[in-house]
This record gives structure tokens, sequence and C-alpha cells, in this order.
């Protein structure tokens, strides 16, 4: 039987195609929406995108326990949500809304990542996409949390 023997810093070949379809999109990202090559390269990345696996069914499904989360106690309410992290890099998490805070917990931990007072939100909203073809996470609304000195997006 062969086994796969990686020297430190090499990728492995999904890792690699990951990388290279992510290098793909960040140049094409400064191409404009209206340009001939923007059309053809979604096409071919559309052609290219696997079926709907069971995994990608329980996206943003369940509760804290179906992401292995042990929140602190005391939420109001609880759901799983997808966080943006950057641009492009969405993590599902699972989100409490506490008395004075919205603390979120990444999956496999009972440590809060992040805690937003309700304090600085200084407003939120619906982010007003017009066209599901740019959106993110097509099908789902994406929430915007604006605080002074960022704005949080959450799905």
């Amino acid at each position: 039987s062969s086994t796969s023997n990686f020297v430190a810093g090499e990728l492995s070949a999904p890792e690699r195609s990951c990388r290279s379809v992510s290098n793909m999109l960040t140049k094409m990202s400064s191409v404009p929406r209206s340009s001939e090559h923007c059309s053809s390269f979604s096409e071919l990345l559309n052609s290219k995108v696997s079926q709907v696996m069971d995994h990608d069914k329980a996206f943003l499904q369940g509760k804290a326990i179906d992401l292995g989360v042990v929140p602190k106690d005391g939420a109001v309410c609880g759901a799983v949500v997808a966080v943006c992290k950057w641009e492009g890099h969405w993590r599902e998490e699972w989100c409490g809304l506490y008395e004075r805070t919205i603390t979120f917990y990444p999956p496999l931990t009972n440590a809060a990542c992040f805690e937003l007072s309700l304090a600085d939100i200084q407003s939120f909203r619906l982010l007003d996409i017009e066209s599901e073809r740019i959106n993110p996470l097509p099908g789902l609304p994406i929430l915007v949390l604006e605080t002074a000195w960022q704005c949080h997006y959450l799905a």
C-alpha cells in the first residue's frame, strides 16, 4: 500500500487545487463584470463545480451542539450563522445573543472567538444586493452589523 509522505510546507493535492482556484478568482476580481473574460470564466467555473453534497445540505443547519460548540449560559437566543472573515471567506459559527453582547463561537470549541458589544453597534441592515449572481452566498440574506470601526457581515 502506498502512503502519502509530505515534506514540511508541501500542499496536498486538494489544497493545491484550492489554492489554484483561489489565485484565479483573485486575478479575476480585478476584471470588470461586463468583460467577456469574466463571463467566460464564470461559465467555466460553473461547469466544473461539483454537485451538491450531503455536507452542503447541512450548511447553516442545526444548533450549537451540532457544531460541537458549548456556549456560555444565558443566551437570549442563538443560531448557526455564516460569518464573513475576509473577502470571499465565510465560516460557519454559532452566534449567541446575550443581554449585552453578540458572541460568536467557531466549530468544535467552548471558547468564544469574538464578542461584539450591543452598545458598539451603530446600525444594522440587510445588505442590498441587486443580483443573486453577485451574492457571495446565493439564496441567503446578508445582515450587516455596523460599528464605528468595522462592518460585520452575517448570513
